[in-house]
């Protein structure tokens, strides 16, 4: 994300896009409904910094989703070394 480098302002947003400036600020409105970045008129350019604690909620459903899963990953692992170790007369080294 751009703006986690610091403010910017919509132009400078909006030209590596390829769409309309008024695309990309229903874009920015969306995203500032949500909280997650803040804008400001500064002369005649309207700035836009990332708000990150935001993201924190987020951030923390996705770790424990990440461990409940890491923990079925290596559950299913150990099952199927189990069942190798069944049907795999020789010994592994």
């Amino acid at each position: 994300m751009r703006l986690g480098q610091g403010p910017l302002p919509v132009s400078v947003l909006a030209a590596p896009t390829g769409f309309a400036l008024p695309t990309v600020l229903r874009h920015l409105e969306v995203l500032e409904q949500a909280g997650l970045i803040r804008t400001e008129k500064r002369g005649r350019s309207r700035m836009c910094r990332a708000v990150p604690v935001a993201l924190h909620g987020a951030a923390d459903w996705l770790a424990a989703v990440r461990s409940e899963w890491e923990a079925r990953t290596d559950r299913l692992e150990a099952f199927l070394e189990t069942l190798e170790d069944e049907h795999d007369p020789e010994p592994r080294d």
